[in-house]
């Protein structure tokens, strides 16, 4: 029992800290280098997991300012409030030391790819600074935030490729989806939330979003049942593990609401972990 609550406690700092999703990006980043056949170095995770610190606790810092303090917010949202002096500090401390050593450590080609992620990452904080005014550009976010994550996650293994076939793709695609489905699953536990601070989401359209998701997670399971039946490879396990895992995350959600199951959200994408020890 100490155990779980010890695991309980990690976790729920690592998602005040925004840390899980730079977790599922590391890990992510070494299953597309070895389903790829290329070689991971450990610089390419210190300036991806950078990259993706950076971006959300940025889009968090961003979010304190526009949101109501009247009404509820987030957990995460509240403990970024509490302390946003101390995460500025560290914000431009670590981004003035990442980009010294990506200008130092990466190819031309490296950099300068990564800098149009950049460009790409800040005309989506653009996109949802707008959403307020123009709320369809608000229920794009979860499908540009799979998308982003997924291009960035596994833009190193993909640039050392010399002639990507349609695999490669296809595999991005499927982590984008998955990564999607993520997204949402964190949007439809907070609608409430969501709604009273008139944040313009997928989720908040007059469809019934529990009903999506739902058919988009157990469409996951089953194309991933699919995709391990049919091909090989660490990437086509790592993603039935992580869509099975998604969905008994939902299902338990379902039977005991998710206060105490927030904090897991980035679990299941960042299980694939234990992978490592067979591939």
């Amino acid at each position: 029992m100490k155990a779980f609550e010890a695991v309980g406690i990690i976790f729920r700092w690592l998602h005040f800290l925004s840390l899980d999703a730079v977790l599922v990006g590391v890990v992510w980043q070494k299953i597309f280098f070895l389903q790829w056949g290329r070689t991971w170095h450990w610089k390419y995770a210190v300036i991806l997991g950078s990259a993706i610190w950076l971006a959300y606790m940025a889009d968090r810092l961003f979010d304190t300012l526009s949101l109501d303090k009247e009404k509820p917010i987030t957990r995460r949202h509240q403990f970024i409030r509490n302390n946003w002096k101390a995460i500025v500090v560290i914000w431009g401390t670590l981004f003035i030391s990442i980009l010294i050593f990506s200008i130092t450590n990466l190819s031309h080609t490296e950099f300068w790819g990564g800098i149009w992620l950049v460009i790409l990452i800040n005309l989506y904080f653009l996109l949802i600074r707008l959403s307020r005014g123009i709320p369809f550009l608000g229920s794009l976010k979860e499908i540009i935030t799979g998308t982003l994550f997924s291009i960035g996650v596994s833009y190193f293994p993909l640039l050392l490729l010399s002639d990507p076939d349609s695999q490669v793709y296809i595999d991005q695609i499927l982590f984008a989806i998955l990564c999607f489905s993520n997204v949402l699953l964190i949007s439809h536990w907070d609608h409430s939330i969501d709604k009273e601070q008139k944040e313009k989401k997928l989720s908040q359209l007059r469809i019934h979003h529990d009903v999506i998701l739902k058919l988009l997670l157990v469409g996951q399971v089953s194309a991933s049942i699919l995709w391990v039946i049919t091909s090989v490879g660490i990437f086509n396990w790592a993603l039935l593990l992580s869509a099975v895992c998604l969905w008994m995350l939902y299902l338990q959600a379902k039977l005991n609401g998710t206060d105490k199951l927030k904090f897991l959200i980035d679990a299941p994408v960042i299980l694939p972990v234990i992978l490592f020890l067979f591939f």
